[in-house]
């Protein structure tokens, strides 16, 4: 037990919320870095795969996605 006139006890306690608080630090960055990544990695192969095909003149939604596109197009038009 710990004498009540001693602050070692709340020095160590600063000591470990700092430790904690810098760990929480260090997990959100790279949770953020990850996302990052996984957008990176989205965009390059929305440019490897859909653009050359878009320029080819191929559709790249399949019949049922142009559908669903077009009702929203129309549904924005008319809410305005």
């Amino acid at each position: 037990m710990v004498p009540l006139g001693d602050d070692s006890a709340t020095d160590a306690g600063v000591i470990c919320v700092a430790s904690g608080a810098s760990g929480t630090v260090v997990t959100m960055v790279s949770v953020v870095l990850g996302m990052l990544f996984c957008l990176g990695l989205a965009l390059a192969v929305m440019a490897l795969v859909a653009v050359p095909a878009r320029r080819a003149g191929r559709d790249v939604l399949s019949e049922r996605g142009e559908e669903v596109v077009g009702s929203l197009r129309d549904r924005q038009l008319l809410s305005r």
